[in-house]
């Protein structure tokens, strides 16, 4: 299930980040984060692996953002820099939503085929216990 309707506020979150890293260049982040900032500003598809990856680190991350990429001094606030290259708040309330739909979707398929399996033991035992009859 791969997705590529996240917000594009997300995008322009990503952008913000990259391009801060590009310009004045950074020590904020891991090689994860900036991957997964690039994909995100470029539209591309996030993954099923990516995307609890995503709502993980936005989930703990929101305490480290200050909502702007460098303080009075002049010196770069990683937390805002990195919650902005994963997408930010838009891209946290998306990946959830995303999240809660595919349990949602999970649990319905795994109550089918648990239905669906019950059901065929049922007939299945009702088979044998007919010709067992005669």
């Amino acid at each position: 299930m791969p997705w590529t309707d996240y917000p594009q506020a997300a995008t322009d979150n990503a952008k913000r980040a990259l391009k801060i890293r590009e310009e004045e260049g950074t020590d904020c982040g891991t090689p994860v984060g900036w991957e997964s900032a690039r994909i995100i500003a470029n539209r591309e598809v996030v993954t099923k692996e990516r995307l609890p990856r995503i709502y993980s680190f936005l989930s703990r991350a929101k305490v480290y953002d200050q909502g702007n990429f460098k303080d009075e001094d002049g010196k770069q606030i990683c937390g805002s820099i990195m919650y902005a290259a994963w997408g930010g708040d838009e891209m946290h309330r998306w990946a959830e939503r995303t999240l809660e739909q595919k349990s949602a979707y999970l649990e319905f398929i795994a109550f089918y085929l648990e239905l669906k399996f019950t059901t065929k033991a049922i007939l299945k035992t009702r088979t044998v216990t007919k010709y067992a009859a005669l």
